[in-house]
């Protein structure tokens, strides 16, 4: 039996099936990253497993990657066996096998530490294999997405790619106006954007959150206050503007020394 290692705590195990192969599948490609990166050096690979394996049998895996609908078939030889804090775990050597190698996993933990989350498909559209993503990964596609990703994410229901997307680096002040007039966008994500001074500074990126539906009522009078009158005039007579937006217009307005009739719409 292999001793433990002094310190050594194994966060990230996999869901793992046995039977005749070993199959073993990641929720995310960070677990699948931290699990594998030494194994594909030529360290051994830490199973947890209550089977007892005999060291030197050699046994199919299949290494599961369902946010790219792939699987990676390498040959594992156990080494041996070990306990850790976290319970028993048998060690794997990873071997070429006749249906995969062991450098197509180096190659896909590659591209995951480059960001590069997006499998490139002959044929496939960039939209589809987004949006054969798992919410996890698109989150994590977000941050780090290029301008082609982030148009495709801009349309994403889930309120974290939004959050992430907002905090990509490389976001242009068009997108943030594209994005800032999306019906997805939250509240929340208005006030994200509204707290960012650079974007801010922009006339319509203020424009565009003045007449979302969703601004949040303590940044209204704030941002209408930096319109000009003839633009506020507009927004309190569109039939569209939500009431405490036209409300906090047509008060902005009178102190201005403008009177604006109220609407029927406005009655309530």
């Amino acid at each position: 039996m292999f001793p433990v290692p002094a310190g050594s705590i194994f966060h990230v195990m996999p869901r793992i099936r046995t039977g005749r192969t070993i199959d073993v599948s990641y929720l995310s490609p960070n677990e699948m990253v931290e699990h594998l990166s030494d194994a594909v050096e030529g360290k051994d690979l830490l199973l947890a497993m209550e089977e007892t394996l005999r060291t030197g049998l050699e046994k199919e895996i299949t290494l599961n990657v369902p946010w790219l609908g792939r699987q990676v078939r390498v040959m594992g030889r156990v080494t041996g066996t070990s306990n850790t804090p976290e319970g028993r775990r048998v060690h794997v050597q990873l071997e070429d096998g006749p249906l995969g190698r062991v450098d197509q996993i180096a190659e896909l933990l590659g591209r995951f530490r480059q960001g590069k989350l997006v499998e490139e498909v002959h044929g496939e559209t960039l939209a589809k294999r987004i949006k054969a993503m798992g919410p996890s990964l698109r989150s994590m596609l977000a941050v780090k997405a290029n301008v082609e990703e982030r148009k495709l994410l801009m349309t994403d229901a889930d309120p974290k790619v939004i959050d992430l997307l907002l905090k990509n680096p490389n976001i242009s002040i068009a997108e943030i106006r594209t994005l800032a007039g999306r019906r997805n966008v939250t509240k929340r994500h208005l006030e994200y954007i509204a707290h960012n001074t650079t974007w801010m500074a922009d006339d319509q990126v203020r424009l565009v959150i003045a007449r979302s539906p969703k601004i949040p009522d303590h940044l209204a009078a704030g941002i209408l206050k930096l319109l000009p009158t003839a633009v506020l005039r507009q927004i309190a007579l569109e039939s569209n503007t939500v009431v405490n937006t036209r409300r906090t217009a047509i008060a902005i307005l009178k102190e201005r020394g403008i009177e604006i009739t109220t609407k029927v719409w406005d009655r309530g």
